[in-house]
């Protein structure tokens, strides 16, 4: 576990609901940037099917 994952944790336990909240759309939308950042681009998936077609 994370300590990202371990503060959730906590959060969830202390029944702080608005925190926990809070703190989780931050970690999900840290989450999805990250695996954002990890896609190709349009013009580099455009040029893999490009290749794959060729």
């Amino acid at each position: 576990m994370v300590d990202e994952h371990r503060e959730l944790a906590a959060l969830l336990c202390s029944g702080d609901s608005r925190t926990l909240a809070r703190r989780a759309e931050e970690h999900v939308g840290s989450a999805r940037r990250s695996l954002l950042a990890g896609l190709p681009t349009d013009a580099t998936a455009e040029n893999a099917e490009a290749s794959d077609h060729s």
